[in-house]
C-alpha cells in the first residue's frame, strides 16, 4: 500500500505510471502479465501492459469475447474476478482459458463510464487462492488508474481550451479565488501591456488606482 501511494503521488506521464502500477501488482500477485484494457463494445484493446513472456503488445486489438475480461465486466463494476486455476473455476470453458490459467482483475471506471480492465494473469495455475485483501487491492490500483486517467482528460480538454482562448483577437484572463491572474492570452498581453511573468500575480500590477478599484469590487 505503501508503494502504490508513492506511485500516484508522483504520478509522471501516463504510460510510465500505469506501467509502474502494473508492475506492481505482478510482483504482488506473483504473477507474469499485467494489461491495462481498453474496451470500446466489442473490441479489446491492450493500452499498457507489463509481460515477462512477450506475448501481448499496446495497441492490440481483440474480441472480447475472447478474453476473460468479458466475464470480469459482466458483473458489478466495482467488483474482482479471481482464481488461481481456471480448470477449477467456473470458466474452464471461456476461450482464454487455454492461455490463461492464474487471474486476477477489476473493471477501470473513468468519470463513471467504464473505461476497460486492469488484468493480472499467468499462463500456468498460482500455488495458492487470492485472499480477500488481493481483491481489494487490485481494486485500488483500478482506482487509481481510473482517476489518473480521469485527470489525463481534464488535462487534455484544458489545453483544447487554451488553445481556443489563444487564437480568439480580444483580451481573455482568468483569476484564481485570491484574485491572481491564472491564464492571460496573447491579446491581453499584446493590450495590457503584460509578459508572461504576470501569471500569479495580482490584476493591480500596471493599473490605475481606479482600474484596481473597479477590479476589487468586480472580484468581491
Amino acid at each position: 500500500l505503501r508503494r502504490l501511494n508513492e506511485l500516484t503521488v508522483n504520478a509522471g506521464e501516463f504510460d510510465e505510471t500505469i506501467g509502474r502500477l502494473l508492475s506492481l501488482g505482478c510482483e504482488t500477485f506473483g504473477l507474469d502479465t499485467g494489461i491495462l484494457s481498453r474496451v470500446d463494445g466489442g473490441d479489446y484493446e491492450v493500452d499498457v501492459v507489463v509481460d515477462e513472456t512477450e506475448s501481448h503488445e499496446p495497441g492490440t486489438v481483440y474480441d472480447l469475447t475472447d478474453t476473460m475480461c468479458d466475464a470480469t465486466l459482466a458483473g458489478d463494476v466495482t467488483g474482482t474476478l479471481a482464481f488461481a486455476d481456471v480448470a477449477a473455476s467456473d470458466h474452464q470453458d471461456n476461450p482464454a482459458a487455454g492461455s490463461v490459467s492464474a487471474y486476477i482483475a477489476a473493471p477501470v471506471v473513468a468519470n463513471g463510464d467504464t473505461y476497460g480492465t486492469v488484468n493480472f494473469s499467468m499462463g500456468k495455475p498460482r500455488s495458492a487462492a487470492f485472499r480477500p485483501e488481493e481483491r481489494e487491492f487490485i481494486k485500488l490500483i483500478a482506482q487509481h488508474i481510473g482517476t489518473e486517467i480521469e485527470r489525463r482528460r481534464r488535462f487534455a480538454e484544458l489545453e483544447r481550451y487554451e488553445t481556443i482562448l489563444e487564437a480568439v483577437d480580444d483580451p481573455v484572463y482568468a483569476l484564481d479565488t485570491d484574485g491572481r491572474f491564472t491564464f492571460v492570452n496573447t491579446a491581453a498581453e499584446r493590450e495590457f501591456g503584460y509578459d508572461e511573468d504576470v501569471i500569479g500575480k495580482n490584476p493591480a500590477v500596471g493599473m490605475d488606482d481606479s482600474d484596481v478599484e473597479r477590479m476589487e469590487a468586480q472580484i468581491e
